[in-house]
């Protein structure tokens, strides 16, 4: 359970200093001796608002004892909050400037930020469990793929800014047809995650 695995690591030396966490997107992006902290449903308003530090604490890992943050958050703000803004480009913005304010607490981390994915086509068929108010996505597939845009340059040039590093994913991807896209590369028969053969380490073979 939750409690005991919190017990059992609070504490204790982890056996690695690198930390990937995010939301349900979290493991796509994971590297070689890194721990992961995943949290379904975080959205990258919730982490600023809740804070990164105790986001770490709260798992039970040791805020100390991570040197190396990979962040992956923001695909659920697109996919069903930014949309529903009276203004969506300037909420995606104001919501780049709530992230850079809240990594620059962390100034003895070394950061990693990680884009933002295509937006698939509309026709693809989402569980349940996905859906946000009733709906699967909120706004045009136009309309979110141009704050993706927007996010994804705006995270470039943040991290350019701080000296961050940022994991980008293959640029052809957001050239692909929608329908291209999620045959390739997302999970079968549905959800809103990459498959594993489109992860950025192969899981598998490595």
């Amino acid at each position: 359970t939750k409690d005991s695995w919190i017990k059992q690591v609070v504490g204790a030396r982890h056996l690695h200093s690198k930390l990937t966490m995010g939301d349900s997107h979290a493991h796509s992006v994971y590297s070689p001796k890194s721990l992961i902290l995943r949290k379904d449903g975080r959205t990258l308003r919730g982490i600023t608002k809740k804070g990164i530090k105790k986001e770490i604490t709260d798992f039970g890992y040791d805020y100390d004892q991570v040197k190396q943050l990979t962040c992956y958050w923001g695909n659920i703000d697109v996919r069903h909050h930014l949309c529903r803004e009276s203004n969506p480009v300037a909420a995606t913005l104001d919501l780049l400037s709530a992230y850079e304010k809240e990594l620059l607490k962390h100034p003895d981390k070394e950061i990693e930020l990680v884009t933002l994915l295509p937006i698939e086509d509309e026709s693809r068929k989402l569980p349940s469990t996905g859906y946000y108010q009733g709906t699967p996505f909120f706004g045009s597939r136009a309309q979110r793929q141009e704050l993706v845009k927007i996010f994804n340059d705006g995270l470039r040039a943040l991290a350019n800014l701080h000296g961050w590093k940022v994991f980008s994913w293959p640029e052809e991807w957001y050239s692909m047809d929608g329908v291209e896209f999620m045959e390739t590369h997302m999970e079968r028969p549905r959800s809103v995650h990459l498959a594993r053969r489109s992860y950025r380490w192969d899981l598998t073979n490595d």
